[in-house]
């Protein structure tokens, strides 16, 4: 049924009496208590219905000549169907449904799947603590699929169970993830897709044996579904640099993702393009440098087809792999990917600028200056969400920078992304800087300008103590 936001309303006073019953009767979670009439008095919490017409020889309404009185008898919880009390339990936090669904013996029994759900849930978190094995993981897998009207309530539980295939013996972890990734596939596209994206994920942590046999799965599975829009071509893209392949095949594999493009829709287009992007990186150990250009050159094109809607990831990514492009060729490539990072909306221009300061650092240097100032407009365009990305990609650009006036004014520029957000984010982006090591190994000079524009960052900011004593001690470090 479409959602009503009366009856929504309606709903979330009926939760909250629901409730209070529950914890003014302390019922058992396991059992079912007794009547209604024993948990919601006829006087609590009650939902006046609309006002309705009354007979001939009731009071007249003197605008309008109509009779209207208030029914007699109020909507009470028992009236609730089924499905407004499920709705009801949308509701209510997780680990609460137990709670809910001891209101009384009808609520107890329309909540099963909900019940169910969240004991399958707690069954697969609780095998983390203990020594397990397939069957124990069959066991929890056979109850899941107890959960039929609602296939979606599946996902919690069998989300949790996909993580725990990495725990299993390593003989065992093909098998369970077959059944668990299959099991996903039979919920709704929505939750289906989130669970086997997060599952492919994990193949690359998984020991080098077993991996094929897990990638081979979950391509068949992605293979049966042909030519529909969403898919895990993606993730599946992702894996081949974990894969025991040798040169020639990893080509032949890589084009083959590549000739799914024209077959998939438009985010799927992008996603699949930024993958094939980043591995672009191995390909360039694989093909000689004609070979990559072609490459580089193909995604580009279906970059520039894809709505700017979508452009932002793809072009980041495109931009982290220049590195492999002739120095030569670079200003030219570097040149397409900055006019469409400029005509991008501001939404898309986060996962963009996080990896052009990059590609930019790899031009020659009378180059930088200029190209800096022509990104300016669009850094100033940046959501504040995508801040501390943008700012992060900034001081990565600066890292072989030798103009030392332009590092200062790009410090300046990446610090003051940062005015006013979450203070947080000047934390993870310098701490992200000296994790990899940028700052400790610039001059003199440059760390001068460092600790001024970060004591400058300093005095704009309202920060906490903590926040303030951490900027001081970074500075006080040399970085």
């Amino acid at each position: 049924m479409d959602f009503d936001p009366n009856l929504a309303s309606t709903s979330a006073q009926v939760a909250m009496c629901a409730m209070q019953s529950q914890q003014n009767h302390h019922a058992a979670a396991a059992v079912p208590p007794g009547s209604l009439r024993q948990v919601v008095p006829a006087s609590a919490c009650t939902v006046k219905e609309p006002m309705i017409c009354a007979t001939e020889n009731q009071a007249k309404a003197p605008a309008n000549d109509l009779t209207v009185v208030r029914k007699n008898r109020p909507t009470t919880y028992r009236d609730l169907p089924p499905e407004i009390i499920q709705r009801v339990a949308g509701y209510v936090p997780f680990g609460s449904i137990s709670d809910l669904a001891t209101v009384d013996r009808r609520t107890y029994h329309v909540l099963r799947e909900q019940r169910l759900r969240y004991l399958c849930y707690a069954r697969a978190l609780h095998l983390r603590d203990s020594n397990f094995d397939l069957a124990s993981v069959l066991q929890v897998l056979a109850e899941i699929e107890r959960i039929r009207a609602n296939p979606a309530l599946r996902a919690e539980p069998l989300s949790m169970l996909g993580e725990l295939i990495l725990d299993l013996p390593d003989a065992q972890q093909p098998t369970a993830f077959s059944l668990i990734f299959e099991a996903a596939d039979r919920m709704p596209k929505k939750q289906r897709l989130q669970i086997q994206k997060e599952m492919i994920e994990l193949i690359s942590d998984c020991p080098a044996p077993q991996r094929r046999k897990m990638y081979n799965f979950a391509y068949a599975i992605a293979e049966r579904r042909g030519r529909e829009q969403d898919n895990t071509w993606a993730e599946l893209a992702s894996l081949l640099e974990y894969l025991s392949i040798d040169r020639s095949r990893f080509e032949s594999e890589y084009r083959v993702f590549l000739n799914r493009l024209p077959n998939l829709s438009v985010a799927g287009q992008a996603d699949l393009i930024t993958k094939l992007a980043a591995l672009l990186a191995r390909l360039s150990y694989y093909v000689d440098k004609a070979k990559f250009i072609e490459y580089y050159e193909i995604l580009q094109q279906w970059v520039q087809r894809l709505p700017q809607s979508h452009q932002g990831a793809p072009i980041g990514a495109l931009a982290e792999a220049m590195w492999a492009i002739p120095e030569a060729q670079r200003p030219e490539y570097f040149t397409n990917i900055r006019l469409m990072t400029l005509s991008l909306p501001n939404h898309q221009l986060g996962s963009a600028l996080r990896y052009l300061p990059y590609a930019l650092m790899l031009l020659p240097s009378d180059l930088h200056a200029y190209e800096f100032s022509l990104l300016e407009t669009a850094i100033q365009r940046v959501e504040p969400s995508q801040r501390a990305a943008v700012a992060f990609g900034l001081l990565w650009g600066t890292l072989r920078l030798e103009n030392t006036l332009l590092f200062k004014q790009v410090w300046q520029r990446a610090l003051r992304l940062l005015d006013g957000g979450d203070e947080m984010d000047v934390v993870d982006v310098l701490e992200a800087m000296k994790k990899y090591s940028f700052t400790w190994e610039s001059s003199p000079v440059k760390k001068k300008n460092i600790e001024i524009e970060i004591m400058a960052f300093v005095e704009r900011n309202d920060l906490t103590q903590q926040t303030r004593a951490f900027l001081l001690d970074y500075t006080a470090n040399k970085h």
